[in-house]
């Protein structure tokens, strides 16, 4: 019975002692899983921390792009608004302008004025121009004749305001024709408005 008690009392502590070894190896082992799960968990957490990052520094550089594509556009648009009512502005100086001179024209043409085809060579150049391109040996007074056609005064209106006959008047554009090589079913008004419309 000393025997069995010692054997027991030994096999008890073996069996205590690998209880023990076990617990502590089962305890290692989990350990170490708890390791590598935790760098496991470290290394996604700072995957996705540099990840989440470059993401951030590409959102922020293309908002900034689009910011100051934007920004330059906005600046554009401003810049074009400007010049397109400096434009308008400059344009309606113009019309104002030429209307203006456009009555003068009239008023200096009804005179008889000297100062008559100056001005309107001035106002409406193109026109003078143009008649001159047809025939370069045109005379001041062919070009102020036509002129007054230009600016719709009938045959009566010319021979009244030049102090001339109504039949010099038509002889002087049936001359007209002839220096402008019209063809008899031509008509010279619309033909001498068909250089330059009034705007």
């Amino acid at each position: 019975s000393e025997k069995e008690s010692e054997y027991l009392s030994k096999a008890t502590s073996l069996k205590d002692s690998l209880d023990n070894d076990q617990s502590k190896a089962i305890t290692l082992a989990f350990n170490k899983i708890s390791k590598k799960e935790e760098e496991k968990q470290k290394n996604k957490f700072l995957s996705f921390f540099w990840y989440g990052g470059v993401l951030f520094v590409l959102i922020f550089l293309l908002s900034l792009y689009f910011y100051l594509q934007f920004k330059r556009k906005k600046k554009r648009l401003i810049e074009s608004k400007t010049i397109i009512l400096r434009q308008e502005e400059e344009a309606k100086i113009l019309k104002r302008k030429l209307n203006e001179n456009h009555e003068q024209i009239i008023q200096l043409a009804k005179k008889n004025d000297v100062g008559f085809l100056a001005l309107f060579q001035e106002t409406y150049p193109e026109v003078c121009q143009q008649l001159l391109k047809i025939n370069a040996n045109l005379s001041p007074s062919d070009l102020s004749f036509c002129a007054m056609i230009w600016l719709g005064f009938s045959s009566k209106e010319m021979a009244q305001y030049s102090s001339m006959e109504h039949r010099s008047v038509q002889t002087k554009k049936y001359r007209l024709r002839k220096k402008l090589h019209l063809e008899a079913q031509t008509d010279l008004y619309q033909f001498i408005r068909s250089i330059s419309e009034v705007k």
